[in-house]
């Protein structure tokens, strides 16, 4: 039997006894470090700018509250902005277990699909995730009532402090009362996120969270590799690694499809995710994975955000990001909820400097590994496919 100590308890944070019984059934035993610091600020009605790694648990945090302080009947109460439909979907199954045992209207709505058939959802929730640009459609549409907003949350802060989403987000918050708890999530803090809170959030707290343990769970190393010779090396490490779920990163759908076709022969299952895959067969792929249908999932940056799967060993970088904080996301999709993971960087030369640039400025710990002396180039059938401009 495990041993509960009586700070990690989460009935002691203060957190009601309906998210309780929830939060035991789900099987947690003891609240992470920033759940630890945060929750009981929230219950303190304090406005926060939460910053710690990816699967610390911070959706708890705001969900608990969330659930605590909504009433049944009231309209909508409570409205959460994420910058991905992936993540929409993701906190609206974890509010609704959370709220099993205080049932609520928890909607979700997003873009691809027309205001008219997601007007119904919106009416009836007491609880709202939405990605920003949709609801600036249910804005500008005057069908959607934000005056009761009293909970406000942003998830992914850093993602939507850029030009595609820093407008809407300004008009949203023009929207809602004034008189509300804002509560702001994010595994980086920059300069943006400082001076958005200081615009828009009265007396914010901080809650910043270096998990240096979760940290040493991560093993990170780096082939400096030409870029004719990375597929074999990605063959190499698929047939040599002691493999569990595998998440292959790539910066462009043709980069994937080159890697799926020339990748056949190896007796593993692929699954493939990419901005051209309807919604529905994207979630579908991701709860297929979860189960451990597929043993390898090749992706853009589209499931680096608050993509929640347990038991990832494996984060390849077949293409190194354009951007720090995408690498960021990137990893933190192993080693979660306390596992092991490792995390294989295959840099060519053109991505050298960005790569050094990113792993100086986050002080990463990774080690240069020798591309083996074995390695046998394969035969490649299908070439990376030119974008049509």
């Amino acid at each position: 039997m495990v041993r509960i100590i009586e700070n990690d308890n989460f009935r002691n944070l203060g957190i009601c006894e309906a998210v309780v019984s929830a939060i035991e059934e789900k099987g947690f035993v003891k609240a992470t470090e920033v759940q630890k610091r945060a929750v009981p600020l929230t219950i303190k009605d304090e406005n926060l700018i939460v910053s710690a790694p990816t699967g610390s648990g911070k959706t708890l945090i705001y969900t608990s509250r969330i659930i605590e302080v909504t009433e049944k009947g009231k309209g909508l109460q409570a409205l959460v902005l994420a910058p991905t439909r992936e993540l929409v979907f993701q906190i609206k199954d974890e509010i609704d277990f959370f709220s099993k045992y205080k049932p609520l209207n928890i909607g979700a709505v997003f873009g691809g699909k027309s205001l008219k058939s997601q007007q119904k959802i919106v009416d009836k929730s007491e609880i709202l995730i939405s990605t920003p640009g949709i609801l600036i459609e249910f804005i500008k549409n005057n069908s959607i009532d934000l005056s009761k907003i009293h909970i406000f949350v942003l998830d992914e802060m850093d993602a939507m402090l850029n030009k595609e989403f820093l407008e809407d987000v300004d008009l949203i918050i023009s929207k809602i009362p004034r008189l509300r708890q804002t509560l702001m999530f994010s595994a980086t803090i920059n300069k943006e996120i400082g001076k958005f809170a200081q615009k828009y959030m009265k007396r914010a707290r901080k809650v910043l969270v270096n998990e240096r343990k979760e940290k040493k769970k991560i093993e990170q190393v780096f082939y400096l590799i030409e870029q004719n010779k990375k597929l074999s090396l990605l063959s190499y490490l698929l047939k040599n690694e002691k493999i569990g779920l595998v998440m292959i990163f790539i910066n462009r759908k043709e980069v994937g499809d080159f890697i799926l076709k020339n990748l056949k022969f190896l007796n593993l299952k692929f699954a493939f995710i990419h901005k051209n895959i309807s919604l529905s067969k994207r979630k579908k792929i991701l709860e297929d994975f979860k189960k451990q249908k597929y043993d390898i999932l090749i992706g853009t940056d589209i499931i680096a955000r608050g993509m929640d799967i347990n038991g990832i060993s494996h984060i390849i970088n077949y293409s190194i990001p354009m951007e720090e904080d995408k690498y960021i996301h990137r990893i933190g999709r192993t080693a979660r909820a306390g596992n092991y993971g490792k995390v294989i960087d295959l840099v060519s030369k053109k991505e050298e400097i960005r790569y050094l640039k990113i792993i100086n400025e986050k002080k990463i710990k990774t080690y240069l590994k020798e591309t083996p002396k074995n390695l046998k180039e394969i035969e490649i059938k299908h070439k990376v496919k030119n974008r049509n401009f």
